[in-house]
């Protein structure tokens, strides 16, 4: 558990919302998203386009969601 909080190599969280520096970039459409109104319609493309490759933190939080780690070379390859 200590690893998954901030005790690793990288000196981060893997847990979302938890922890010494945590994700705050999860790759998850309901994270990414910003809030619309129940009419508005957001196609993959669009939230492909306008939200995923924005470098700020997601607007939603998925609190308590795990990242997948880093590769064997203990590099972060994906929040």
């Amino acid at each position: 558990m200590d690893y998954l909080l901030g005790s690793n190599p990288e000196k981060r969280s893997y847990m979302v919302g938890f922890g010494h520096n945590p994700p705050v970039q999860a790759h998850h459409r309901g994270a990414a998203v910003p809030v619309k109104s129940s009419s508005k319609i957001v196609s993959c493309g669009e939230s492909f386009a306008s939200w995923f490759t924005r470098d700020v933190p997601n607007p939603n939080e998925l609190t308590g969601a795990i990242m997948g780690g880093p590769d064997c070379m203990l590099r972060q390859l994906c929040w």
